[in-house]
This record gives C-alpha cells, sequence and structure tokens, in this order.
C-alpha cells in the first residue's frame, strides 16, 4: 500500500517579503497595544467608576407565585440567595452592611 503524501501547508506569512512582514508585526503590536490599553481602562472604570444604583423593583405579581415558603432559611429567599443587591419576595432590595 502506496505512503499517502501530505503536503506541508505553509503558516501564514511564509510567502512575504522581509518588509511587508516587518508591517505585519507592526500592525499586530499597534492592535494587541490598543486592546490591552482598552481592557485596562475598561477595568478601572468598572472598578472606580462609582457606585452602581439597582433599579426600583416593579411588582409584577405573576413573576413572584409562591404557594408555600422555602424549605431553608427565613422561608423568604432561594437556597442560593446572596443578600448583596439582590431583590427579595415582596419587592425592593436588601440593604448590605
Amino acid at each position: 500500500m502506496p505512503a499517502l503524501r501530505i503536503p506541508r501547508r505553509q503558516a501564514h506569512g511564509d510567502d512575504l517579503s522581509p518588509e511587508e512582514a516587518s508591517k505585519d508585526i507592526r500592525l499586530w503590536k499597534v492592535w494587541s497595544y490598543g486592546g490591552v490599553a482598552f481592557l485596562v481602562a475598561f477595568g478601572l472604570k468598572l472598578i472606580f467608576g462609582g457606585e452602581h444604583h439597582n433599579p426600583e423593583k416593579k411588582a409584577y405579581s405573576h413573576l413572584e407565585i409562591r404557594h408555600k415558603p422555602w424549605a431553608w432559611g427565613d422561608g423568604n429567599t432561594s437556597m442560593f440567595h446572596a443578600a448583596f443587591g439582590k431583590q427579595h419576595h415582596g419587592g425592593g432590595h436588601e440593604e448590605h452592611h
């Protein structure tokens, strides 16, 4: 059985001249540094951007139909309830300390 001959695939940029390759390198550096600068600025905005205020909860009766209390805790919050910024049954947000 003859062996299969698989042609070698050229990596991107193998057929570029040195001048074209250096242009590509410069382009990738500009995009990389620009992307990093954007991500750092976005991260700083998230960290130091100020207080986030939750909107008032609208009391839609069909969203909180509960016929009996939960079997854990105070019966009013889900098992994975985190008090920070979460809405609770009955409307509004819990205050965190």
